[in-house]
């Protein structure tokens, strides 16, 4: 078939794409579920990004300078404890060689 002009290459273009435009049921039928699914889809979508948007800062580096912190404390505090229980045992030691002291020196 030979194509003299350009209309009539246009007309016969559409001549046969009209059989392909007709819309067949089952694909009206996806079509209409898929876009009522993209947009379930990007309701969703907008529900999840106000949530994120409302969520706290990242507060991972303070919790870490914290623990940092209450280790630092905590190691302080055994070493206090081990200060005080050194300083316990001399006043027991003081106050028995007190007690000794009185025994044998009978102070009135």
């Amino acid at each position: 078939m030979k194509v003299k002009s350009p209309v009539s290459l246009l007309c016969l273009l559409l001549i046969g794409f009209i059989p392909a435009c007709r819309e067949d049921p089952e694909d009206v039928k996806q079509h209409e579920w898929q876009s009522a699914e993209l947009s379930r889809l990007s309701s969703g979508i907008s529900i999840i990004e106000a949530q994120i948007k409302d969520m706290p800062a990242d507060l991972s580096s303070e919790l870490k300078e914290a623990e940092k912190n209450h280790e630092i404390r905590k190691a302080g505090i055994e070493e206090l404890n081990a200060l005080i229980s050194e300083v316990s045992a001399k006043i027991r030691s003081a106050q028995d060689g007190l007690k000794a002291y009185r025994i044998k020196y009978k102070i009135k």
